[in-house]
């Protein structure tokens, strides 16, 4: 089933875009089964999630980023030869269940489609295989397959949807780019990431109206890497003590998101850190995670925090008139 795509709509939330990165259930197989299905279309992660959700929107969140693909390990499918043969009845399940999350919870998703853990080396957990895809991005005819068969069906599912904001076509490339400073087994060159990205981004377009961005993990990184890409919306993680940098002194003439940012152990508060994100005309920002569990994490403790900002900044959230000031 694929949805017809409608004329370009206006991104919405309008105003500035106050979300948080789930950014999954359980990593790599919230879509499609791992180890058995368990994804957002079962009855126990529909009902848990459905809570996650209507807590966050009660908290004021707008915005949620959400990990698709991952490494690799439940989607898409492939043969041995890493052909990609699409995606299976209980992705496409999982996908459907994942939008009417969202709408029943009244929150917009940014979805990113994959992890710069697709790139490390393949390994074996339990029968079920994690990385080993890098050669799905490097060989041309791997990565047209890839698209083809995995990526445009699943924009093509959702083009129309008022639930996807944007996409975001990757989380933290530069960690598999071998010239940068990579962090799996099987790194690819900065041209080769570049390459696939646009690729990426010409498909994506042609299947769907809403915006496209990726995940930078540094700002330096995103201005040599991405300032000439075809994304239309550049995104900055920030976990470093340096303040941030208003996106005027930059050069970029496209819109900025603080798509991540540290809720454990970091120089500035939460609260510091939406209210600069917004004074200096970042496009949203959303902190480090709901359910990810590590030492950048710590909803719980920025949760009073975050309701209070949302609760005062609603006319900026909503992008009323009355914002402009």
């Amino acid at each position: 089933m694929g949805c017809p795509i409608d004329p370009p709509l206006e991104p919405d939330p309008e105003g500035f875009w106050l979300g948080v990165n789930y950014p999954w259930r359980g990593y790599g197989h919230d879509f499609g089964a791992a180890w058995g299905h368990d994804g957002l279309s079962t009855a126990a992660s529909r009902s848990e999630v459905a809570s996650d959700l209507a807590q966050l929107r009660d908290d004021g969140v707008r915005v949620v980023r959400w990990f698709v693909f991952g490494d690799g390990r439940a989607a898409p499918q492939h043969d041995a030869a890493l052909n990609t043969t699409g995606l299976d009845a209980d992705t496409l399940a999982d996908i459907d269940a994942w939008l009417e999350l969202a709408e029943a919870a009244d929150l917009h998703l940014l979805p990113v489609l994959f992890d710069y853990l697709w790139f490390d080396a393949a390994r074996t957990v339990d029968g079920v295989e994690l990385g080993g895809h890098s050669r799905m991005v490097s060989d041309p005819a791997l990565r047209r397959k890839l698209i083809d068969n995995a990526v445009r069906p699943l924009v093509e599912r959702c083009a129309s949807h008022r639930r996807i904001l944007a996409w975001d076509i990757i989380n933290e490339p530069e960690w598999a780019i071998a010239d940068a400073f990579p962090l799996v087994g099987e790194p690819v060159a900065a041209a080769v990431m570049q390459s696939f990205v646009d690729e990426m981004a010409a498909a994506i377009h042609a299947a769907n109206n809403r915006p496209l961005t990726l995940g930078s993990a540094a700002l330096d990184w995103m201005l040599s890497y991405w300032s000439d890409s075809r994304l239309d919306l550049l995104q900055l993680h920030h976990y470093v003590d340096a303040p941030l940098t208003p996106p005027t002194e930059l050069g970029i003439e496209r819109p900025l998101l603080l798509g991540e940012f540290a809720t454990r152990d970091s120089p500035r508060s939460l609260t510091e850190m939406l209210d600069a994100a917004l004074a200096l005309g970042y496009r949203g920002a959303l902190p480090w995670s709901f359910r990810a569990d590590d030492d950048a994490s710590d909803y719980a403790g920025v949760r009073d925090q975050l309701r209070a900002w949302a609760r005062a900044h609603e006319q900026e959230i909503a992008g009323s008139p009355a914002a402009a000031r």
